[in-house]
């Protein structure tokens, strides 16, 4: 049924070769084509066709094709074509992609609009999406559209096919799921004078078990990216003692110790393991 709406991909031309499609393969002859394509035609269509034929309510099919082209097919419908050619791009999968580039070809062959099968490839592997299925076709030198199309549906196939590493998946899950909330300022020496987690502030754990602390792979590459721990007071401390008011919490002293095995830090190891000798002489 033909209701008079026009689109570059399909259009009075598409209806027109349907109908004869149709009553070819019905054995009719084309004087009765006008005759059974009018039945085809949607009301406001017929409309027209009773006002243009007044005079030979049944035309010739091919007077009758030239009017409805006319009437229903814009004049620049060649150069619209052309120009949806040169700018077709994938949006969604690689079979919508497939299916729009033949629907276009279609329409261009209808408009005798001919691209050589150079152009066409060339087209088509410039408006894929993915860098690496461009890479593809041109490492297997498609000649004609239908080898096109036949590697695209291997690369949609072997996508399908790829497995998932079910391990890399829980690891992402893992990641994705804790968040890295160091204290810092005062709600860092708050946490340290009541003995809280140094990592979120609460208490009954300590920040190497808290919940909402990062993986050790996420730590260490923050560590690396803000450079190595430096502790110049505590360095000082060694030789001069550590007043009351410098000295680490439990929590703050594991804290360090996790980063020294981390990042390798021999320096603040050797911190840690002196204050630890130091707190066992002054017991």
């Amino acid at each position: 049924m033909f209701d008079g709406r026009y689109k570059e991909e399909y259009n009075v031309l598409n209806w027109i070769m349907t109908v004869e499609r149709y009553l070819y393969n019905c054995n009719k002859g084309e004087a009765v084509f006008s005759s059974y394509a009018y039945t085809y035609l949607d009301k406001e269509v017929q409309v027209w066709f009773d006002h243009r034929f007044l005079s030979t309510p049944l035309p010739p099919w091919e007077e009758m094709t030239a009017a409805m082209i006319k009437r229903y097919l814009p004049q620049d419908h060649s150069s619209r074509l052309v120009r949806k050619f040169a700018g077709i791009r994938q949006v969604g999968s690689l079979m919508q992609y497939v299916d729009r580039f033949q629907n276009l070809l279609s329409a261009l062959g209808l408009a005798g609009i001919q691209k050589s099968s150079t152009k066409c490839i060339g087209q088509f592997i410039d408006g894929l999406k993915e860098q690496e299925d461009r890479k593809t076709l041109l490492l297997k030198k498609p000649t004609t559209m239908k080898e096109c199309y036949e590697i695209v549906t291997q690369i949609r196939g072997a996508k399908i096919a790829r497995p998932e590493d079910p391990q890399d998946h829980g690891r992402r899950n893992r990641r994705d799921a804790k968040r890295f909330n160091r204290l810092e300022g005062k709600a860092r020496i708050k946490a340290k004078a009541e003995g809280n987690c140094l990592e979120c502030g609460e208490s009954g754990h300590w920040w190497r078990q808290c919940p909402h602390l990062k993986p050790k792979a996420y730590r260490l590459e923050k560590t690396k990216r803000g450079g190595p721990r430096k502790h110049p007071k505590k360095f000082h401390s060694l030789e001069t003692g550590t007043p009351e008011d410098q000295k680490d919490s439990p929590a703050e002293a594991e804290e360090i110790q996790e980063d020294a095995d981390e990042v390798g830090d021999s320096t603040v190891s050797l911190y840690v393991e002196a204050e630890s000798s130091s707190s066992q002489d002054s017991a």
